[in-house]
């Protein structure tokens, strides 16, 4: 598994009229994050959601979409409070919900997946019609996201200012769980990035010599690099985004930040490859063991029964096609 397993999600429910979108992010030890909007079916056509957008993509549609209904229906406001309320007190009451969603997906289980997120809200909805989405994403590959979709073009813009012109361009590693706002971070402190563009040759040979494992065939950086912070300014007047300037290895980056992104902070660290080999089932409690592998016991049983009714029917097809042919031709 990648860094980060997003299970993207849309629901409803019949029994009440109303529709569910949200998403749940986990890290590989099962960390959680979530949002969630609940809204009436009749208000649909503020959410434009789709399940097939990019995480980042999905994450500020379902933000923008969060707003025009409460603004719309202010009355679904305090709704949504208490549903939020409600997972959180589920993920205290299971706090091994994040690794029952990791390992079903590392078995290949895309319907248990979803059966967990269904029996996930059951106690708050019943009837609940559930179609899901997986993205798995490296800490790299999300902050190019963040990188592409959240910087506006006029901020972009100001990378080209004179005295940033001949710098590589980078975005630091984007920790949406644990993280912390660039804002925090003081001159001198180590920062993990990921590199999006070398300015030149140079740059790029510096790095990729000192740093091989951190690059795949195709020159892409896949693994993230730490640097130190050695300057940071706010763009254009503005604190909403920020300029900072980062040193590795003699090589400087330049890039520009949204103040409200969650940064991951040195302490926490990058998990090493080899977390990833790890037995996540180690992390289960004795019975949580017994009822994951039951769940993917019965799935099993499932396909196999699926598989045997499908070649009854195929053989039951055949032998009627003979059987006809048989009395057609000669009888």
């Amino acid at each position: 598994m990648k860094d980060l397993l997003i299970i993207k999600f849309k629901a409803q429910s019949k029994a009440t009229v109303e529709d569910y979108v949200g998403y749940f992010m986990v890290k590989k030890r099962g960390d959680i994050k979530y949002k969630i909007l609940q809204y009436p079916t009749s208000l649909s056509s503020f959410v434009n959601v789709e399940l097939s957008d990019p995480f980042k993509i999905f994450q500020k549609k379902l933000e923008d979409s969060i707003v025009k209904i409460t603004r719309s229906a202010p009355e679904f406001k305090s709704m949504n409070t208490n549903l939020n309320r409600y997972v959180n007190r589920r993920l205290l009451s299971e706090p091994s919900f994040g690794l029952k969603l990791i390992s079903a997906h590392k078995a290949g289980e895309k319907m248990i997946v979803k059966d967990f997120v269904k029996d996930f809200f059951e106690e708050w909805v019943s009837d609940l019609n559930v179609q899901i989405s997986i993205e798995e994403l490296y800490y790299s590959e999300l902050s190019k996201q963040f990188s592409k979709y959240s910087t506006p073009e006029d901020v972009v813009s100001m990378l080209e200012r004179a005295d940033l012109s001949n710098l590589s361009e980078a975005y630091p590693i984007v920790d949406p769980i644990r993280g912390r706002p660039v804002t925090s971070f003081d001159i001198g402190t180590r920062i993990y990035f990921t590199v999006l563009k070398f300015s030149n040759e140079e740059d790029k040979k510096k790095i990729m010599t000192a740093f091989p494992d951190k690059f795949n065939e195709e020159g892409e950086n896949i693994q993230p690099l730490i640097g130190t912070m050695i300057s940071k300014e706010f763009t254009n007047g503005s604190q909403d985004f920020i300029l900072i300037k980062i040193e590795c290895n003699g090589v400087l980056f330049k890039s520009v930040v949204y103040g409200g992104v969650n940064i991951m902070w040195e302490s926490v660290g990058v998990p090493e490859k080899d977390d990833d080999e790890k037995d996540v089932a180690s992390l289960f409690s004795t019975h949580e063991k017994e009822e994951l592998n039951q769940l993917l016991k019965e799935k099993e049983k499932i396909k196999f029964s699926d598989v045997l009714i499908a070649m009854i029917l195929v053989v039951g097809i055949v032998l009627a096609i003979v059987i006809g042919v048989y009395f057609f031709f000669w009888k």
